[in-house]
């Protein structure tokens, strides 16, 4: 655990050192991935970006050795199991959001968990930066990303060695394009998926599903079976045959 966390915190400064020189305005918030209290290397779920937090920050303290410090150590802290009850406590009041509704969803399909499920999992993002404001990272301050997160993914997939992993990334062609990126850097062989799913791709021990957003493909008042059958399905096997 510490051997990852110096090695992710120096590229994660890296990542920090990089969005200094964009010219954004506003606030921002930084996150590390978040694991479940009980994850036995069931599910991760890669999203776009932290949709806002706490613990703002500025481009200012990014440009300084002591500000990036702060941030890494504030965003650490949030993150570890033990700094608290639960890093994911909040997970369960976000229920509005279709992301979390099929996450949920596919977590009870993998574990029969029907009240603390969102302890099975591991939980990232493509970008770790984001408006503290809340929605994605847009132009400058997205692409200033690009190169360090390609590092910090490779070293969470290490780490955390999850059997299956979801991306809800999307369709939109710069998200679509970085990970596409990050598939080539990692030599998954992505294959065309169906319904809701985008793309799969299927390690020794490993299962990688790329799907639509599911807030993009549903109105409001109708539910997210299809949506996660679809996933489920993608799935299993678990393990590549041949």
């Amino acid at each position: 655990m510490e051997e990852f966390q110096a090695t992710y915190e120096k590229v994660f400064d890296r990542l920090l050192v990089d969005i200094s020189h964009c010219n954004v305005q506003g606030d921002l918030c930084a996150y590390w991935p978040y694991r479940g209290l009980r994850y036995q290397d069931e599910l991760m779920v890669i999203g776009r970006s932290p949709n806002g937090g706490d613990d703002p920050f500025s481009l200012t303290d990014c440009s300084t050795e002591d500000g990036r410090k702060r941030i890494n150590r504030q965003a650490r802290t949030k993150a570890e199991p033990g700094s608290h009850d639960d890093p994911l406590r909040w997970v369960p009041d976000q229920g509005h959001s279709r992301f979390w509704q099929v996450t949920r969803d596919v977590v009870r399909g993998l574990t029969s968990e029907d009240g603390n499920w969102c302890d099975h999992l591991v939980w990232t993002n493509l970008a770790k930066i984001a408006p503290a404001a809340g929605g994605n990272p847009q132009g400058k301050l997205r692409i200033a990303q690009g190169d360090s997160v390609l590092r910090l993914i490779p070293l969470e997939i290490a780490h955390f060695a999850p059997k299956r992993v979801m991306v809800m990334t999307g369709e939109d062609l710069d998200w679509f394009d970085w990970f596409d990126r990050l598939a080539t850097k990692l030599g998954l062989t992505l294959e065309k998926g169906t319904g809701e799913v985008l793309q799969v791709a299927r390690e020794d021990t490993r299962v990688w599903v790329v799907t639509k957003r599911p807030d993009r493909t549903k109105p409001d008042g109708t539910t997210n079976d299809a949506f996660v059958r679809d996933v489920l399905r993608a799935f299993q096997p678990l393990v590549r045959s041949g």
